[in-house]
């Protein structure tokens, strides 16, 4: 039970409500993008949408009380958090798809109390450029009040990584193990270099990026996809992608890392893949002050269900 409710409920006098700008579903604010967004739900009035969503039954209650409407825009794919924590207020939170007021039974996310008596919504899953309606209210009992919502996107990961250079598997000729989860070690980092994705691995709507970190600087990087998982000794490293090779693209960076997206390139497109290809994808990149004898390297292979 929430004692802390009760006492507020007792305490409080009836004052005149004014509804405020985004108090009604039909004319939400507006906002885009990651950060923090100052709110005040002091003056705003309770409506009839967005009371009876099952997930949001907490403490025997689903309803959300002085509620405030807000349409965002999300600015990237992921998985997003949505927050009131640090709000002095009690509060409560949901989220729906846009389009004018919800229909009920479509909230995607809801929560009451995450940390302490504020709001956290995680793990919801967004895409960039797409509009989500946002009901930030109290719990029912409790008064509105001023706060912040927290809004931040964590990159959404696509596939596994594999065939690591740790001693675990193939061992390469040069003996230059990498660190777990790597490929062997190169002139920069006896870590070796790693392969990752993030990005929406759908045919159609790609926004799959390939990232290979810790290769020397002002080396030439290639990444390439396969057909095939496979382990064997490859120049300093280790081959992971076989069978037909696609060559994804190029790049000579002055940093220690290098993408797909820098390159230019649409993974699904450059690849020719079709929905349901299991691909394999490996970085090689040249390692001209290494001590072994082949000077290019590898890094783990990564391989991505589409």
């Amino acid at each position: 039970m929430k004692l802390t409710t009760l006492f507020v409920a007792l305490a409080a006098t009836s004052t005149m409500t004014i509804a405020t700008a985004g108090d009604d579903c039909v004319t939400p604010d507006a906002i885009v993008g990651q950060g923090a967004f100052p709110f005040d739900s002091s003056l705003a009035t309770t409506g009839v949408e967005g009371q009876a969503e099952a997930i949001c039954s907490f403490f025997g209650s689903s309803a959300i009380a002085n509620d405030i409407w807000i349409e965002w825009t999300a600015d990237a794919d992921g998985d997003a958090t949505i927050a009131t924590c640090g709000t002095a207020h009690d509060t409560k939170i949901a989220a729906y798809p846009s389009g004018g007021c919800p229909v009920a039974g479509t909230s995607l996310a809801c929560n009451d109390d995450s940390c302490g008596l504020q709001s956290s919504m995680g793990g919801v899953a967004v895409t960039n450029g797409t509009t989500y309606l946002l009901q930030i209210g109290s719990f029912p009992g409790s008064a509105g009040g001023a706060g912040a919502l927290n809004i931040s996107i964590s990159p959404l990961t696509t596939g596994t990584p594999y065939c690591f250079c740790d001693g675990g598997g193939v061992v390469p000729v040069c003996g230059n193990l990498g660190a777990a989860g790597n490929g062997c070690g190169n002139s920069m980092t006896a870590a070796g270099a790693h392969l990752d994705a993030v990005g929406n691995a759908t045919v159609g709507a790609d926004t799959v990026v390939l990232t290979a970190s810790d290769i020397p600087p002002n080396q030439p990087v290639l990444i390439f996809q396969g057909d095939t998982a496979v382990a064997m000794p490859f120049g300093d490293g280790i081959q992971c992608a076989g069978g037909f090779l696609v060559r994804l693209g190029i790049s000579v960076s002055a940093t220690t890392s290098a993408d797909t997206a820098s390159m230019g390139v649409v993974v699904s497109v450059k690849g020719g893949v079709t929905a349901g290809d299991l691909k394999r994808y490996q970085a090689y990149y040249r390692d001209g002050a290494s001590a072994c004898a082949a000077r290019f390297n590898t890094t783990n292979g990564y391989e991505i269900q589409w």
